[in-house]
């Protein structure tokens, strides 16, 4: 699994940049692949990988290192599904992001930092997406400790980050789990400031 998430890392920026083969002589004689082919390539096995495991496994015990593969994958989903909502694949990335979310659910029930990658990412999600989610996993427990386990959280993890030249700082944990709290402080004070609504 790391195999492919080094290769996703070191080739990302190579295949948003749109360079060819011709601009890597070394990696097309090797490989005979794209960055691009590359980095899809990567993904499809990391993600067949990640299946295999919960067909075999289950999410449900706890294992620390899956947290890292659930949130690579499940932002990398996440940002396709917005950027792409009529690709003839949107039914793959969502199923692949449901999985994602329902391993960071499962994680999250052993510690808080999977309750709060959940949290993070189930709140860029479409109200579509959200709609399925709930249709898989269930989420009532996590919305009823989600406070506490965001206030547990120090972190310097960086989530969202796929390229190796994305800048870390702006995505860690803590500050985007910070941002958060604040966003949700705001809402409950303004709805007790408003009570008709």
């Amino acid at each position: 699994m790391y195999y492919y998430n080094v290769l996703i890392n070191l080739f990302e920026s190579l295949a948003v940049a749109g360079l060819e083969n011709s601009d890597f002589s070394t990696l097309a004689q090797r490989t005979e692949k794209t960055p691009q082919e590359v980095v899809l390539d990567a993904r499809i096995r990391l993600e067949t990988l990640l299946r295999l495991y919960y067909l075999r496994h289950s999410f449900e015990a706890l294992d620390a290192h899956l947290i890292h593969f659930f949130a690579l994958l499940g932002f990398m989903s996440l940002n396709d599904i917005k950027t792409d909502v009529d690709s003839p694949i949107i039914n793959d990335q969502r199923s692949l992001l449901i999985l994602c979310l329902k391993g960071l659910r499962d994680q999250g029930q052993c510690f808080y930092f999977g309750q709060s990658l959940f949290c993070l990412m189930r709140d860029g999600m479409r109200p579509e997406d959200d709609d399925l989610l709930k249709r898989y996993v269930d989420v009532a427990e996590i919305e009823k400790n989600q406070l506490r386990g965001f206030q547990q959280v120090r972190s310097q993890y960086a989530i969202n980050v796929v390229g190796i030249d994305d800048n870390p700082e702006n995505q860690r944990v803590s500050d985007l789990v910070k941002e958060y709290l604040d966003l949700t402080l705001d809402s409950v004070s303004e709805s007790s400031l408003n009570p008709e609504n």
